[in-house]
């Protein structure tokens, strides 16, 4: 039954007979690359399922705004309601849902077009995981870039008092932005989120020594890890500015980082991995990054170190002081466990 007070949604008609938009009235699909066909809803289903996913999403509060964003751009690519535009429309909604709860847009790359449909088609199989996932790191390539994006795009200044003006105002509203509360909960989410990183790849390092030792009797392994106040709290300092740079934010070492070293030794080749969460942006912006890099080495002390890791912009997970580290934890583990894992493949590969 229709809401009270909702209008139709059947085909509309606008001023002098043109149509505004109109449910499709054949059944469509889409073919992908390998043949394989998509079926969506047939036509007849198009209005009652669009009037269920409204009233299932306005029930949705208490969903958070990403997951609640990659279910309704599911559901509405599912039901394809209209004979042509209905991906265009998707994206649009989709990014209203999270505007809507202060989100920044983020945009579906070329380069991730393989992982979104497969990440569509695991969602139509009963797990949204994937898509949830996907979202969420855009979200933090988004979220990145909309914090340096105010200068960078404010209208060009005409005299000195016009910078002035806008360095001024930037300044008012970052100030008024970070408190101290602010910065005490950014510092507390990044020290919880440390803590579990030094726990997790202290329980790898055993499980690698041990691979390790039955080809090299002699492979070791090791944790070390320092945080702001440390005495080695800026180490590592070139390597995150040139990876920051490669994910696209600025990264802020003033009081430096909290990082987790996993050194490991075998036929007397180094390989060192580093995790690192950094603060992002000028003053407290209150927004965190998770990034890491990795790199090999002989046991020659002159020898260069061998990059062992091409960062991009997916390569990072962004955290903001109100965020509850339980929740966010699975996202770091698995941009560990996928760096770590092709840092090691590499690592392994020169040792041939």
């Amino acid at each position: 039954m229709r809401r009270a007070g909702r209008p139709a949604r059947g085909p509309r008609v606008g001023v002098g007979g043109t149509a505004l938009w109109a449910w499709k009235r054949q059944a469509n699909h889409a073919v992908r690359p390998d043949g394989s066909v998509v079926e969506f809803a047939p036509p007849e289903q198009v209005e009652p399922a669009i009037e269920r996913l409204l009233e299932e999403h306005e029930q949705a509060d208490e969903i958070h705004p990403i997951v609640r964003a990659a279910w309704f751009h599911h559901q509405f690519v599912a039901i394809h309601p209209f004979a042509d535009g209905s991906g265009r429309v998707a994206r649009v909604l989709t990014l209203l849902v999270l505007l809507r709860h202060h989100y920044a847009p983020l945009v579906v790359a070329r380069h991730h077009r393989a992982e979104y449909i497969a990440a569509l088609d695991a969602a139509t199989g009963g797990d949204l995981r994937p898509l949830v996932r996907l979202f969420a790191r855009l979200e933090g390539v988004a979220l990145r870039s909309e914090l340096i994006r105010p200068m960078a795009e404010a209208p060009g200044p005409t005299s000195a008092v016009d910078v002035a003006r806008a360095y001024t105002s930037r300044l008012l509203e970052l100030r008024e932005s970070s408190d101290k509360d602010r910065q005490l909960r950014v510092s507390a989410v990044a020290t919880a989120i440390h803590e579990l990183l030094e726990g997790h790849l202290l329980g790898l390092q055993h499980d690698l020594e041990e691979t390790f030792r039955t080809v090299d009797p002699q492979a070791s392994a090791s944790v070390v890890q320092s945080c702001p106040g440390g005495e080695r709290a800026h180490w590592w300092r070139a390597q995150l500015v040139a990876t920051a740079n490669a994910v696209d934010f600025f990264t802020n070492l003033g009081e430096g980082s909290w990082w987790t070293r996993l050194k490991l030794t075998v036929f007397g080749q180094h390989l060192r991995y580093i995790v690192a969460v950094q603060r992002v942006g000028r003053g407290e912006t209150g927004v965190l990054a998770v990034t890491s890099f990795a790199d090999s080495r002989s046991g020659d002390l002159d020898a260069r170190p061998v990059p062992l890791l091409n960062p991009t912009a997916d390569d990072a997970v962004t955290l903001v002081y109100s965020d509850i580290v339980d929740a966010r934890w699975p996202e770091v583990v698995d941009l560990v466990d996928r760096t770590l894992m092709a840092a090691v493949a590499g690592f392994a590969h020169q040792l041939e």
